[in-house]
């Protein structure tokens, strides 16, 4: 399709015009050439008398003094009444009366908005979009205008009308227009209210200060008319720029101006040309999005000094070194309350929850659209892509092609760092980043150290790595996702010993891998090796695993992805232990104890995890609150709701305590006695939530 094809607006395209798209595209006209010359928006107004056959206007620029333009505006006030449709016959003097006036020809019945403009020396125009009068029926309706306003007392009426060749004239310089009036506006480029269409861009936009501000700063920029300007808007996958940049635009004075594209697309030469041609009069907010900086430096190069008439607005991914001549905005994350309402947008949740599942979005935006809409269609899969857009391979891929040896490579590093919930990267803690490397480099000999510091250079411009030293994925959600990709491909051929393997001197990261299985619900082939890692044959058997500080830390992130095979390891292990066992047990015992109550939560674990913790509380040899014993009563609290400490009923709980009374066992008894007063208190719950959030 050639350029002409494109922007060239028809006579059959005003015809297809009815009264309100009409009257929409005349003001669309009005509020773009008022943006290209300067006149301020305040001075323009949108009649209430739409659609009125009484002589009333559609539109009105107040007193204004029009240094340029295209006679569109005129100096001092203009007023505009808008007619479509081929069967309206102004060179008659009957249609013409009929639009004037109310009643008899007179100037009591002439619409009140047109005498309003005429008795301040103003200019009235008539628009037609559905007729194209040749030269003598022009100068008639002219001639019939100012015969009825003269007989009005109005001796020297200021009278215009355009027609279709008037009106394609004036779209010669407004391609935005052009493309919505001839309904090109779907394809390449896009109008503002074409794009706004995109199911990407549909999503509700919900914005805290920041985001405000931002908004702010690009309209005031964008309504300077000296030279171009160029905005560039940066930030990782995700954080709003193109919604941001959607809404800063969403004006009425802004708006009718916009072309929305890709940079492959701008650069294909076809709208491109049309701009650098020397006789080009176009006036275009040009909003070219996935910009990459090789395509930044060529279009602004191109554009720099093609005057106050061409507005750039450029979006990239990634972060950059700024140029002194573009004017950069750098996408800020929402806050937490914003993540809140745009997740509590699609679902009815409490502020609690909303909150939990906003630590996820790490305020991008987009992933809490992805959560919010999982959370209503697919609460078994809350990281599932939507169907328009794959938002983790946006992250990943980043513009690049995605079967390229640099996005494979990149992903192969993402997938292996996100095995950690943080690594360190410089410093003291370089080690861990070292040892993370060697890991990689046994997959891909290819990602030398060198080039694994390149790809964490990449990462961390990004933003997608973040932190001073110490580095982490965000957002979180993200690295959920990557660390179940990982698991699904290598679960078949991973050993915990050989994995560790090398990692020994780390043993800081070593808790950082154990900490990220309380995710392992995301993953089924994640899920099968943590049975495998707590069944019989796993790092457990021997008893000792258990009883240090880091092997039980792993048990308890262990314990939230699959809490009925933690117990059965437990029934294995501390179940056949005996007292004397038991009180030696202390270096793994806290993170045992915190385990068994989040297994009790659930009403089936129940009965077997307080038993287990009655065992341990016979043996008790901690001094604190939250030891054994006070966890054991705890779970006979009659808290209702959030504050219930187990899906359990009374009546489901009674047996463990029947049990404890019936027992020989002193320790035992003087337990169920204190599990008794728990449950005797009624008048305040209060209880740290856990484990059910899984």
């Amino acid at each position: 399709m050639n350029i002409n094809t494109i922007f060239t607006v028809r006579n059959e395209h005003l015809n297809q015009l009815d009264q309100n798209t009409a009257v929409d595209f005349f003001r669309r006209l009005l509020w773009a050439e008022a943006r290209r010359i300067g006149v301020e928006i305040s001075k323009i107004h949108v009649s209430s008398w739409v659609n009125v056959a009484d002589g009333g206007v559609d539109a009105t620029v107040d007193d204004d003094q029009i240094a340029n333009g295209f006679g569109i505006i005129k100096q001092g006030k203009t007023s505009y009444q808008i007619k479509s449709g081929s069967t309206f016959k102004p060179w008659q003097p009957k249609e013409i009366e009929n639009e004037l006036f109310k009643g008899t020809p007179d100037k009591q019945n002439l619409g009140e908005s047109i005498r309003a403009c005429l008795d301040v020396d103003g200019t009235y125009v008539l628009v037609c979009t559905g007729i194209d009068p040749v030269e003598p029926e022009r100068e008639k309706i002219l001639s019939n205008i100012e015969e009825y306003l003269k007989q009005c007392d109005y001796p020297h009426p200021k009278v215009e009308v355009f027609t279709q060749n008037t009106l394609r004239g004036f779209l010669e310089s407004f391609p935005s227009l052009s493309l919505w009036v001839n309904g090109n506006d779907q394809g390449f480029f896009q109008t503002h209210q074409s794009w706004s269409k995109d199911a990407t861009m549909r999503v509700s936009f919900v914005s805290g200060e920041s985001q405000n501000d931002q908004i702010s700063e690009i309209q005031e920029k964008l309504r300077e008319n000296n030279d171009t300007i160029h905005a560039r808007v940066l930030g990782e996958p995700g954080i709003g720029k193109t919604k941001l940049v959607l809404e800063a635009t969403n004006k009425e004075d802004l708006a009718p101006l916009v072309i929305y594209c890709t940079a492959s697309q701008f650069e294909n030469g076809l709208l491109m040309n049309e701009i650098l041609r020397d006789d080009n009069s176009f006036s275009a907010i040009l909003i070219i999005d996935e910009c990459n900086p090789d395509s930044r430096s060529y279009i602004w190069n191109k554009l720099k000094y093609r005057g106050s008439r061409i507005k750039l607005i450029t979006i990239h991914n990634d972060y950059e070194e700024k140029s002194g001549d573009i004017d950069y905005y750098d996408a800020p994350p929402l806050d937490n309350e914003q993540i809140c309402s745009i997740i509590q947008d699609y679902i009815t949740i409490s502020d609690a929850e909303a909150n939990r599942w906003a630590e996820f979005c790490s305020g991008s935006p987009r992933v809490a659209h992805v959560i919010g809409e999982n959370l209503v269609k697919h609460p078994e899969d809350l990281l599932k892509p939507p169907g328009t857009v794959d938002i983790w391979e946006r992250y990943i891929v980043a513009g690049d092609d995605p079967n390229s040896e640099q996005v494979e490579q990149r992903r192969l590093v993402l997938q292996y760092l996100s095995l950690f919930k943080r690594f360190g990267y410089e410093r003291s803690v370089a080690s861990e980043s070292e040892a993370i490397a060697q890991k990689i480099k046994t997959a891909d000999e290819r990602i030398t150290w060198d080039k694994f510091q390149s790809i964490i250079h990449q990462l961390r411009e990004r933003k997608i790595l973040q932190g001073e030293y110490t580095l982490y994925i965000t957002p979180k959600a993200l690295h959920i996702k990557l660390w179940t990709q990982w698991w699904e491909i290598r679960r078949s051929t991973f050993n915990l010993e050989d994995f560790t393997q090398g990692l020994e001197q780390e043993q800081e990261l070593i808790e950082y891998f154990y900490e990220m299985f309380v995710y392992a619900a995301e993953s089924e082939a994640a899920l099968r090796v943590v049975k495998e890692l707590l069944g019989p044959n796993g790092p457990f058997r021997d008893n000792e695993y258990l009883k240090t500080r880091l092997g039980s830390r792993f048990f308890l992130a262990l314990t939230e992805a699959d809490p009925e095979s933690a117990l059965k390891c437990l029934m294995r292990t501390i179940g056949t232990w005996d007292k004397e066992a038991l009180l030696k047990f202390t270096d793994g015992r806290r993170s045992v104890v915190w385990a068994l109550e989040k297994i009790a939560v659930w009403r089936k674990l129940f009965p077997d995890a307080a038993r287990l913790l009655l065992t341990l509380g016979e043996a008790e040899n901690e001094r604190i609150s939250n030891n054994a014993s006070g966890v054991f009563a705890e779970l006979f609290s009659l808290g209702p709701g959030a504050v219930a400490p187990t899906e359990a009923s009374p009546v489901e709980r009674l047996p463990v305590l029947k049990e404890a009374f019936g027992s020989g066992s002193k320790e035992r008894r003087t337990l169920a006695l204190k599990a008794c007063g728990k449950g005797l208190i009624s008048d305040y719950f209060s209880r740290i939530s856990g484990a059910e959030y899984q």
